[in-house]
């Protein structure tokens, strides 16, 4: 008897699972980042649970004789939450003098995001 009660009480009242809070920044975001002299580098960033990677795309106005640009730095999720996401990016680790800076990301809506690096250079990124 103390069995079928049981087995009545897990049937009808199932154990509470904290749900997991979805994670809004994957994907794949494209936009630029601001540069010193008034220069814009287009870029896209893809984002996955523990990081993901940063590319300089071609166009813009800083995009020519960059070594950096075309090539895919790995990004390292620092941090998450529904306010912002902090992360950082290892350029030095494909090609030296690239950029290596941390940065955060904080939603504008639910198709753009907007931020900065450590040094203060802005980004604006839309989901692809």
């Amino acid at each position: 008897m103390r069995t079928y009660l049981l087995t009545m009480l897990i049937t009808l009242f199932p154990l509470a699972v904290p749900a997991q809070e979805p994670n809004a920044y994957l994907g794949t975001w494209t936009g630029s980042m601001a540069t010193s002299g008034a220069k814009v580098l287009p870029l896209e960033l893809s984002i996955t649970e523990t990081g993901g990677t940063w590319r300089f795309l071609r166009g813009g106005t800083g995009t020519r004789e960059n070594p950096c640009v075309g090539k895919e730095f790995p990004v390292t999720v620092v941090s998450r939450s529904q306010a912002e996401l902090q992360f950082e990016v290892k350029g030095s680790s494909v090609i030296q003098g690239c950029v290596d800076e941390p940065g955060v990301l904080r939603p504008v809506d639910a198709q753009n995001l907007e931020g900065t690096l450590k040094d203060g250079r802005a980004i604006k990124l839309t989901r692809k």
